[in-house]
């Protein structure tokens, strides 16, 4: 009969159990472990309790068969978990999910093509592209706009750039499309940011950004984001783009991009592969990244219930 386990504080063990699945799951299905999360990674985010918290779940059978690794947001969306699922070929889903249920009324889980989770009451959602850029890579010039101005640096963010870089990943958080999935907006400030920062540091991650301001008024009009994971140092994650509204139309949106990689270039030359999710309904982010180089590498679906 199968057991599943809720990880709070995880054992190194347990751990690296679970990234072996992931990796021979994802080698089978993708034909990469470029897509999991690493045990070293695993261990420094689990236990934050302020705005978000990671849980593991495992559901042995008798033995390991499948995991969600879990998000639980804190301060906002505290009905909504949003989990990474993997299973083996033929295990029951049905454990996993109901304890999943068993945390919050509205679930959302990710996981590659090829799982139909109709039968335990969940609805597919979303379809996620993930793209890859090859590097070194020839990108397109991107000379910011005339009255605009560009700001990038690697690691925390500076104090002066703090509450712009709030608003921009709290407006982030509605302006992103989420398809059929349930999500309400997100409240960002420094405090937020810093803890986000610390989580990053025990994890082993750190960031490259890149901010877009207009020089007139002095607005925070757009950012881009890297997440580089120092155990992979081959890899590095192209995470949230945004370009406010009223400033769209002027090519902020690939500038900022291809400041961040110039960045990336200089700090971190070791970098040989970006990825990049989107929702595949979402064309204008994805014709940016096509003429950036990025190719399809992957598809993921979001399955909710709730």
């Amino acid at each position: 009969m199968a057991t599943v386990r809720i990880h709070e504080q995880l054992d190194p063990g347990t751990a690296a159990a679970v990234v072996e699945l992931w990796e021979r799951l994802d080698t089978a299905s993708l034909g990469t472990v470029d897509f999991i999360t690493t045990a070293q990674e695993m261990l420094g985010y689990t236990g934050t309790t302020s705005t978000r918290q990671q849980l593991l779940l495992t559901c042995v059978d008798p033995e390991l068969t499948a995991f969600a690794w879990a998000t639980l947001p804190l301060s906002d969306n505290t009905a909504l978990l949003e989990a990474e699922m993997r299973l083996m070929s033929g295990a029951d889903p049905g454990p996993l999910l109901h304890a999943l249920l068993s945390l919050r009324p509205t679930v959302a889980v990710w996981l590659p093509p090829g799982h139909d989770l109709s039968g335990h009451g969940f609805c597919l959602v979303q379809v996620e592209i993930a793209s890859a850029l090859r590097l070194p890579a020839t990108v397109p010039e991107a000379p910011p706009a005339e009255g605009y101005v560009i700001h990038s640096w690697r690691g925390p963010v500076p104090e002066h750039h703090l509450s712009c870089v709030a608003g921009m990943k709290e407006a982030m958080s509605t302006d992103m499309p989420w398809g059929g999935q349930t999500h309400d907006r997100e409240v960002w400030d420094g405090a937020r940011i810093r803890e986000t920062e610390e989580v990053d540091r025990r994890a082993g991650v750190e960031t490259l950004w890149s901010l877009a301001r207009h020089t007139g008024s002095g607005t925070c009009v757009g950012f881009t984001q890297l997440s580089c994971p120092a155990g992979r140092p081959a890899i590095a994650f192209q995470e949230d783009t945004l370009v406010a509204g009223g400033h769209r139309g002027h090519g902020l949106g690939m500038t900022l991009k291809v400041a961040n990689l110039a960045q990336l270039a200089r700090q971190l030359p070791r970098v040989r592969t970006i990825y990049t999710w989107n929702a595949e309904e979402n064309s204008h982010m994805l014709a940016i990244n096509r003429r950036m180089g990025f190719v399809p590498a992957a598809r993921f679906e979001c399955w909710q219930a709730g």
